[in-house]
């Protein structure tokens, strides 16, 4: 009965043994790089390969034969915990992945010939509001020769694999800083009238408080076919300029009431006071609407992915809203021609741009 006991025992405790020579276990201690990103920082790392657990193979120190790779307490929580540990983080800054899509060790040969070598491919990845951005990639495969069994070999042709990869990305970071990956968000400013007044042709002009419309400003060929006396040619002007100060976006946003001399006409004996009038409340609800769009854009949150979205569709709902404005000034003042009603849309336009003279851009 003792003899079955103890053969049993010395049975298990083999197991035991043999399950430990037949892996090697991966213990990675930090170490000081001198790396203080100052845009990010990493939070994790993600095991994207198709053979995920797969970590190679590497030579046994006690039978020289091939044995398996693990790592301690797992790739990702390993491998985390040796980068934060070696670079000074800031979690205040943006949070950034690695993605494994490949990691793998091979070590073929003999104790008299051991070269081992490292197979990786990785990149570094944001999260922005649930789509992962990539912002950097790096593959190699680094080795290591030598004769007889150095004391963690696997470990060391890891740290220096990270470590450079580190320091590239870091260095790359800090020679392309102004990019969307690498902002918190975005803010957007409207730029004055002074400031833009360069960058607009002559024939156009932009609404002004101090400037009202001229017939010699109406320059466009007459429209022979017209039953009407006048058109102004109104638009809308809109342009945005992304610059980066402190991983902020900031979206220079050129957004003016526009008045086409070129486009706009008025028949030669038609050139009277009154619609005049009717046609500076057209280029006056143009401004309105401006003003309008100013507001809803000021008050709508902006995403670092889909702002171009976001402004394109506020543009085009504007762009709609004052179309419709247009034809009902027109229809109900049947073209300026009946004096209440130009009356009454001549004080609800200017109590409208008074109450929303915050957005002017003047």
């Amino acid at each position: 009965m003792i003899i079955h006991f103890l053969a049993l025992l010395f049975f298990i405790i083999a197991k035991i043994v043999a399950a430990q020579v037949d892996t090697y276990a991966i213990r990675l201690k930090p170490e000081d790089w001198g790396l203080k990103p100052q845009a990010y920082f990493i939070c994790g790392i993600e095991d994207k390969r198709h053979s995920s657990g797969n970590d190679g193979k590497v030579l046994s120190a006690a039978s020289g034969k091939p044995i398996s790779v693990k790592f301690e307490n797992g790739m990702e929580k390993e491998i985390h915990s040796f980068i934060a540990g070696s670079l000074v983080n800031d979690t205040g800054k943006i949070p950034l992945w690695i993605g494994i899509d490949e990691l793998v060790f091979k070590d073929p040969g003999t104790a008299s010939k051991h070269t081992l070598s490292l197979n990786f491919s990785m990149h570094v990845f944001r999260v922005i509001d649930g789509k992962e951005i990539e912002l950097y990639q790096t593959s190699g495969t680094p080795q290591m020769a030598a004769r007889g069994f150095p004391k963690e070999m696997p470990e060391t042709i890891l740290r220096q694999t990270f470590k450079q990869i580190l320091t590239g990305f870091d260095d790359w970071v800090n020679k392309n800083p102004n990019q969307v990956s690498l902002c918190k968000s975005v803010q957007v400013e409207f730029v004055k009238e002074q400031e833009a007044a360069m960058d607009f042709k002559k024939d156009t002009l932009h609404w002004t408080p101090s400037y009202s419309l001229k017939w010699t400003d109406f320059q466009g060929p007459v429209d022979q076919k017209s039953p009407f006396s006048a058109q102004s040619h109104c638009l809308f002007d809109y342009k945005a300029v992304p610059t980066f100060q402190n991983q902020v976006m900031v979206l220079n946003v050129s957004l003016f009431a526009c008045f086409a001399k070129k486009g706009s006409w008025v028949q030669k004996d038609k050139k009277e006071i009154g619609l005049l009038a009717h046609e500076q409340l057209h280029f006056d609800i143009c401004e309105l609407f401006i003003r309008k769009l100013k507001k809803k854009i000021s008050e709508t949150p902006l995403g670092l992915l889909e702002c171009d979205q976001q402004l394109k569709t506020l543009f085009e709902e504007a762009w709609k809203s004052y179309q419709d404005a247009q034809f009902r000034y027109d229809e109900e003042t049947e073209h300026g021609v009946v004096p209440e009603y130009q009356k009454s849309w001549t004080e609800q336009v200017r109590i409208e741009m008074d109450e929303l003279k915050d957005y002017s851009g003047n």
